[in-house]
């Protein structure tokens, strides 16, 4: 049994240099490959020469304007690639601009009676409303094809979830929640108390982040220490006596787990402020700080992940909306009470260790594929 991984970018460099490195990003590829010695990681790539690609990109042009649908044939559909997924008997695609870049492959294999158990993750294909002028036939007959070819649709956030299952009921039968974890053995560390940390902490790259928000709220505390771990103020940084910058993403890997961990260890709560959408937002960021016992301040969105096991208050704090007076209420209410974030991160640590180990994620995982 043949079982094929495809990802963006990264996996491979990041295992390579640091085998011990978390694992969470890579949806039980792990748990996998010591069952399975024919189990295989495949990738995009961008250093493509010739005609070929030349029309492939030519192509991702067009049908990304007409449908605003992430295609990046280019990117995926090498001979390599193509060859590897070809030979596989169950493959696992990490997102769905990858299920739509490799639907070519797909659609010829289904076209050949392939036995092949295919699934793929969805990462916000429902997070925003498709815009007036686009070919909304071209883009609803992609998507039912892609649809009706894969196996499995899983989901990380109930939210989105939620809405698929509900304006899309035929999709019911193949899709699955199946909740993020996060990995206990790395991040999980000696208790801290919250009097011997300080400042507080931003991590994240991802366009429903709400950066401006972001600095708004480190303008109105010029005397906390802040620090901000994202590549999006690259040539911007801010302004701002009060905030170190550090320059860092999970693929560049210009910080390393163990220096996250050490900054999530150091601060005193972790602060996720969001846009409101249906992609599970913040979720992984989330997690690791719980797991580090930081309590983790989050914009309540309609695409947050677990809305039944996390409780306001108990093991988190949800602030109902953008408006920088609501965050600052919160922060200005708990960040000096070192007693409640002690209990607040008790309660989250003990929640992420019940709901959301690598444990019970390989379990279900492995129940939804069938293996």
């Amino acid at each position: 049994m043949k079982l094929t991984y495809f990802f963006l970018y990264g996996r491979k460099e990041r295992l390579l240099t640091n085998p011990e490195c978390p694992k969470e990003m890579f949806y039980s590829y792990d748990y996998f490959l010591n069952k399975f010695s024919d189990t295989e990681i495949i990738q995009f790539t961008d250093d493509r020469k010739g005609l070929i690609p030349r029309i492939l990109k030519f192509i991702d042009r067009v049908l990304n304007k007409l449908t605003k649908l992430p295609f990046f044939t280019y990117n995926a559909l090498t001979s390599k690639n193509i060859k590897t997924i070809n030979h596989s008997d169950y493959l696992v695609l990490a997102q769905d601009r990858i299920a739509l870049s490799i639907l070519p492959a797909l659609i010829v294999i289904r076209l050949m009676n392939k036995k092949i158990n295919i699934s793929f993750f969805v990462m916000g294909l429902y997070n925003k409303k498709p815009k007036p002028g686009i070919n909304f036939r071209l883009r609803n007959t992609i998507l039912n094809l892609l649809f009706k070819i894969v196996d499995n649709i899983i989901f990380l956030g109930e939210g989105e979830y939620n809405y698929a299952i509900k304006n899309y009921p035929y999709l019911k039968n193949k899709s699955h929640l199946l909740p993020f974890m996060v990995d206990y053995s790395f991040w999980n560390t000696e208790k801290i108390s919250s009097k011997s940390r300080e400042g507080i902490l931003f991590v994240g790259n991802d366009s429903n982040r709400d950066f401006d928000l972001l600095l708004k709220i480190a303008e109105q505390y010029p005397d906390i220490k802040f620090t901000f771990v994202t590549k999006k103020y690259k040539f911007k940084k801010p302004n701002l006596d009060n905030v170190k910058f550090i320059d860092g993403s999970w693929g560049n890997q210009m910080i390393s787990d163990e220096e996250l961990k050490n900054l999530y260890k150091k601060s005193k709560i972790t602060i996720i402020p969001l846009k409101n959408s249906y992609q599970p937002s913040g979720q992984s960021v989330a997690l690791q700080s719980m797991c580090v016992g930081t309590p983790v301040l989050i914009t309540r969105t309609d695409g947050f992940w677990d809305k039944s096991n996390f409780v306001d208050k108990e093991d988190i704090l949800f602030i109902p909306d953008n408006n920088i007076n609501s965050w600052m209420q919160i922060i200005d209410r708990y960040y000096p009470d070192d007693e409640f974030l002690d209990q607040l991160s008790e309660k989250g640590l003990s929640l992420i260790k019940d709901k959301y180990t690598s444990e019970s994620f390989h379990k279900n995982f492995s129940t939804i594929i069938g293996i």
